[in-house]
């Protein structure tokens, strides 16, 4: 055995070294500071509460409201899983969104709708303000990438109609088609 001598590969610690594979991209810079990010949603918690009261609009018991992400936080894994705090809230959709920001720079980005009551609003809110959750790194991160909480302004609520329309199916008929019942 000692005649069969086995060849010496050089930089042979290349060959057991596990390959790393480049990810998609990192993970991204969360946008807004934990403590700065905490403070608006609550203030836009506030601004809710402020909306329901005034009843600028008919209410029922369960409201959807909106959870508007910064951009480029589009993929699954930013989906705002975190805040629903509690069984009276739940996603129920989402769509794109635009808006200008502090740069007068248009902006697009994902809106996700909650399902929630009063009672899922203010088990958010206390949630917020105790802390449980301050030092939990996921929960940290979804706040902080969150560009705004809030409800569909009455422009997004029509939105997809055309600007001719008055009353009636809006929908995609032949002209022929149009005008009778």
């Amino acid at each position: 055995m000692a005649q069969n001598k086995l060849p010496i590969i050089a930089h042979g610690e290349l060959y057991v070294e596990p390959i790393a594979k480049n990810g998609s991209g990192g993970s991204k810079k969360i946008p807004h500071e934990y403590t700065n990010a905490k403070a608006k949603i609550l203030s836009d918690i506030d601004n809710l509460f402020q909306e329901i009261k005034n009843r600028q609009e008919v209410f029922l018991d369960e409201k959807i409201v909106c959870v508007r992400m910064e951009p480029k936080f589009e993929a699954k894994s930013y989906v705002p899983s975190q805040l629903l705090s509690s069984d009276n809230m739940s996603i129920v959709g989402g769509r794109k969104y635009h808006f200008i920001d502090d740069s007068e720079t248009e902006q697009v980005a994902k809106l996700y709708f909650i399902r929630t009551n009063n009672t899922g609003i203010q088990q958010l809110k206390e949630t917020l303000l105790s802390g449980t959750k301050d030092s939990v790194d996921a929960w940290r991160k979804q706040i902080g990438s969150i560009h705004s909480l809030n409800l569909l302004s009455p422009e997004e609520k029509v939105m997809g109609f055309p600007t001719e329309w008055e009353s009636g199916h809006c929908g995609n008929r032949p002209a022929s088609s149009r005008g009778r019942v």
